[in-house]
């Protein structure tokens, strides 16, 4: 179908994909790009409605076209207004909302766990998805009141990576609940107090036991509540006057140095 009106329901309704309360209420989110699309199809997403400009003729668009539900053709100013930005991708894909449960990790994960606390920051989140996907993670746990991950400007950040991982959702009691079942968990947390240099904290653990990573929000760091939780609490060394790195940085930081065993063992 080709669409030239912005007037147009259709237009109307994935208008609203860039609003949370859109995103919700239709449980579909809106992703930009061959490269993210592609990446979703090769981890078996499959678009519910493709996307794209009537010129757009790239190869990678025939594999989408066939796997998506349904497809629309628009010129760029409407794709614009979809994106909300002024020089939008010129193939876009809308995909379901979907996310796991702590449940859904088990009680005996290969791969650490990633546990962002309230964090607020779409970038930043977006970021840090990428980050651990290229570390070989496979959950990532949102405790609180979190930033939407499917939100425009986090999924762009997540470059793809997004359809790599599996999100959870999670209450501070839900998650502190969930770890008392796994005595034997492994849970660093970054904190300021922190007794271990980050660069030393894989020293301190074994890959036969589940590892969770804790990093507190962008303010305040982790809850005391988590932060009591903690079987290891780790700091980054600080020389200059900062007291503390971006947490996206800060979580690149940790995550390798707790896969370190792991990433050597593969290169």
């Amino acid at each position: 179908m080709h669409i030239t009106s912005a007037t147009n329901p259709r237009v109307k309704s994935l208008t609203t994909l860039a609003t949370k309360k859109g995103r919700r209420e239709q449980g579909q989110f809106l992703v930009e790009g061959l490269q993210a699309l592609t990446f979703a199809l090769q981890a078996g997403h499959k678009p519910h409605t493709l996307i794209h400009t009537p010129e757009e003729s790239h190869p990678l668009l025939a594999p989408l076209q066939e796997a998506a539900g349904n497809t629309l053709t628009m010129p760029p100013h409407l794709l614009a207004k979809l994106t909300r930005r002024e020089n939008p991708q010129t193939v876009l894909a809308t995909f379901p909302t979907t996310t796991s449960s702590l449940e859904e990790i088990g009680k005996n994960p290969k791969a650490p766990i990633l546990v962002l606390d309230r964090i607020r920051d779409p970038g930043n989140l977006g970021t840090i998805i990428r980050t651990a996907d290229a570390a070989g993670l496979a959950h990532i746990v949102l405790v609180g009141d979190c930033t939407d991950a499917f939100a425009p400007e986090t999924v762009r950040a997540t470059m793809g990576s997004l359809f790599h991982l599996h999100l959870v959702h999670s209450t501070e009691d839900e998650f502190l609940s969930y770890l008392k079942n796994m005595p034997e968990a492994q849970i660093i947390g970054t904190h300021l107090n922190g007794k271990i240099p980050f660069f030393g904290v894989a020293e301190n653990l074994t890959l036969k036991a589940p590892r969770f990573v804790l990093m507190g929000t962008e303010q305040a760091g982790l809850s005391e509540a988590l932060t009591s939780a903690c079987t290891h609490l780790t700091r980054i060394p600080m020389a200059g006057r900062l007291e503390s790195l971006n947490l996206a940085i800060a979580t690149a930081l940790t995550l390798y140095e707790v896969q370190k065993p792991v990433l050597l063992s593969s290169t």
